[in-house]
């Protein structure tokens, strides 16, 4: 188990079966970025803070679907969460660009685009 720390990021990785009338189904992969702020001393997530959500923290219970997903952590030490947050709350819409706050499809995309908050480290 990933254990994370309050402050860190968190990456959700959402996999799901869409299903359409008149469509074949397909997979699709949702991916979002959160901020953690309250861990269990375990250091599993209690509740979070979703990027492009108006809420200030999302408290997790035992039937919440963050359970059930893919977690990744961002540690506070090697990311600029301020940064990465603001970025995935204003990334836009690629059907509706005026709209923000698009998930990733990938976590390939998700690291390029991302990688400019990374901390770099200080050489001596």
């Amino acid at each position: 188990m990933t254990s994370f720390k309050r402050g860190d990021g968190v990456v959700f990785v959402r996999n799901g079966r869409v299903a359409m009338i008149g469509q074949a189904s397909y997979d699709r992969t949702t991916i979002s970025v959160g901020l953690v702020t309250s861990v269990t001393r375990e250091g599993a997530i209690k509740a979070y803070r979703h990027s492009t959500y108006d809420q200030p923290e999302i408290k997790l219970h035992k039937h919440s679907l963050e359970h059930g997903m893919q977690k990744y952590v961002l540690p506070k030490s090697d990311w600029d969460i301020g940064a990465v947050m603001d970025y995935c709350r204003d990334r836009p819409w690629a059907h509706s660009p005026e709209h923000t706050g698009a998930p990733f499809d990938s976590l390939d995309q998700l690291r390029a685009e991302l990688k400019q908050f990374r901390i770099q480290e200080k050489t001596p």
